[in-house]
């Protein structure tokens, strides 16, 4: 049982305060909404971010992505604003390696989209242009994402977002929930673990 259950069980008359309240993060915080904003409350209810977001994703690692005035940015515990609103058109939440996929509109090319993968602390990690797409979901540990760069596809880890399938392959398929994919390359394909190496599929069934 999840903490926010627990909180819904446990708290209904603080709960009924207000319109939806999200699962509580490891930090003990919750999204919250209330007359079409959203904030941050604790476990006893108290709201301890103001109710002034349009949207509000949960606390990750002492960050969490927020949308204000239709542009997304990242906050900290104390509201602080570490990642600034606007300065990309989407963000996604920090994976689990401690990285997030970032867009924004290509420079030279108009209405063509440039992506690129942040820290937490806001550093470009893999700067935009670099490849010419990043998936915005990741394999089901979080540890890698798919890339394409000149028709071909790889892999780059969330962590450092070095590359741990070079951009070789014509196509690499989505990830099970066993953490495999297909990898393809001319009429040849492979099954791939989440480490990036070629596996015998026979082990997985």
């Amino acid at each position: 049982m999840n903490i926010g259950n627990k909180f819904e069980q446990g708290n209904k008359n603080i709960l009924s305060k207000y319109d939806k309240v999200g699962n509580f993060s490891k930090e003990g915080i919750a999204w919250a909404r209330l007359n079409n904003k959203e904030g941050f409350i604790d476990q006893s209810g108290k709201e301890i971010i103001p109710f002034e977001y349009e949207s509000c994703s949960p606390f990750s690692n002492g960050l969490a992505k927020v949308k204000k005035d239709g542009k997304y940015g990242f906050i900290d515990q104390s509201n602080n604003v570490i990642i600034p609103f606007g300065k990309y058109e989407y963000v996604t939440d920090f994976f689990a390696g401690g990285l997030a996929r970032v867009r924004r509109v290509r420079r030279v090319r108009k209405g063509h989209d440039e992506y690129g993968l942040i820290n937490k602390e806001g550093k470009e990690v893999v700067p935009f242009g670099k490849y010419d797409y990043i998936e915005n979901e990741a394999s089901p540990s979080e540890s890698l994402l798919k890339v394409r760069k000149d028709g071909k596809y790889g892999l780059i880890d969330t962590t450092s977002g070095k590359e741990i399938i070079l951009s070789e392959y014509d196509k690499i398929g989505d990830f099970s929930k066993k953490g495999i994919a297909i990898i393809y390359k001319g009429e040849k394909s492979f099954n791939i673990n989440e480490e990036g190496k070629i596996i015998d599929i026979t082990k997985y069934i």
